[in-house]
């Protein structure tokens, strides 16, 4: 097992604990309503569950605005920028979204496979969110392509603000984007080049009178990849130049970049200094593994007896993308988990 497979499944494991252990503090905004998206082609008792998990009672349901998200508003959205098979045919997927007035953006996500909870938080400071608590989830597992775009409708749903449609297209084509340099070097190292590069990418334009250069962009990236000692293929480096230059040419307040960014940061160097901390006290390699293998299965026991382990997942035609490998174990969100 190599370094990168090492930190990438470690990091996952340790974000899904923190997760379910970890309870933000909130500021809520006086005037804002919180607001759920459902995927359109719930059952029933899967919005039950689902808004159980939120922590939203029935006698409490007037107090939340109510939104549903269809796989044609998806493909609306993410026509040429996702691919296809990725979005399916349905929605499941399914969003939360709390403004606050403060902490920047805080996201959590469940049940989603082709997008993290850093990646979902990036591309919403890149459409033009600012400080909210985002929960996105579905039942069972899903791509999680809707979560995106449920998430952006329901920011503007609970805060009547209107963000900005070409902002929006951007961060749809950052997840693309994130998805694909995660590939090549994991999502935590993916998001960080993003990240970096962006940050600086809007601080440039801002201090610059004609805007910037495809090849100062270039600079950029080229500058953020050796200080993070990474190398991307040329391919995914023209992806996420061509994706800077549009972050280029819009206006963003660079402090409220900074701020949502800079949770996003503080989250990975978090996970990054708990992996550390594990493998320094390992004295071999063949002990580092052990480690991390039994970390894993302890991970799959927890959720195991939290979620619950089918051998398949309900039947369903080309979902937002379900994990369908054979022998492959769907975690699913159940009455017991939630009340556990």
């Amino acid at each position: 097992m190599n370094s990168l497979k090492i930190k990438k499944a470690a990091a996952t494991a340790l974000m899904g604990v923190c997760c379910l252990t970890t309870v933000m503090p909130t500021v809520v905004y006086a005037d804002s309503v919180k607001t759920v998206t459902l995927g359109a082609d719930l059952t029933a008792d899967q919005k039950d569950l689902v808004l159980s998990y939120f922590g939203i009672k029935d006698s409490d349901k007037s107090q939340y605005s109510f939104i549903t998200i269809n796989n044609e508003e998806e493909r609306d959205a993410l026509k040429g920028i996702v691919p296809t098979e990725q979005i399916g045919t349905k929605t499941y997927s399914c969003a939360y979204i709390e403004p606050t007035t403060e902490g920047g953006i805080n996201v959590e996500t469940t049940n989603l496979t082709y997008v993290t909870d850093n990646m979902i938080a990036s591309a919403l400071t890149t459409a033009g969110v600012e400080n909210c608590e985002v929960k996105a989830a579905s039942p069972f597992k899903v791509s999680g392509t809707g979560a995106l775009t449920g998430a952006m409708k329901a920011y503007e749903v609970a805060t009547d603000q209107k963000l900005d449609e070409k902002k929006k297209d951007i961060a749809n084509k950052e997840i693309k984007t994130s998805v694909d340099l995660a590939d090549e070097v994991g999502d935590d190292d993916a998001t960080t080049l993003i990240n970096d590069s962006k940050e600086k990418v809007i601080e440039d334009a801002a201090n610059s009178k004609d805007g910037l250069t495809e090849d100062e962009v270039q600079k950029i990236v080229d500058d953020t990849l050796a200080k993070n000692d990474l190398k991307v293929s040329k391919v995914n480096q023209d992806e996420l130049v061509k994706l800077l230059m549009d972050v280029s040419k819009q206006n963003y307040d660079l402090n409220i970049v900074k701020n949502n960014l800079e949770q996003v940061s503080d989250k990975l160097n978090e996970t990054a200094n708990k992996l550390k901390s594990k493998v320094d006290n390992e004295e071999t390699k063949e002990e580092t593994k052990g480690f991390f293998s039994f970390l894993a299965q302890s991970i799959r026991d927890l959720f195991s007896s939290l979620f619950g382990s089918k051998d398949s997942t309900p039947e369903q035609d080309n979902t937002e993308q379900q994990s369908t490998s054979e022998g492959d174990t769907t975690s699913e969100l159940t009455t017991e988990s939630i009340n556990k």
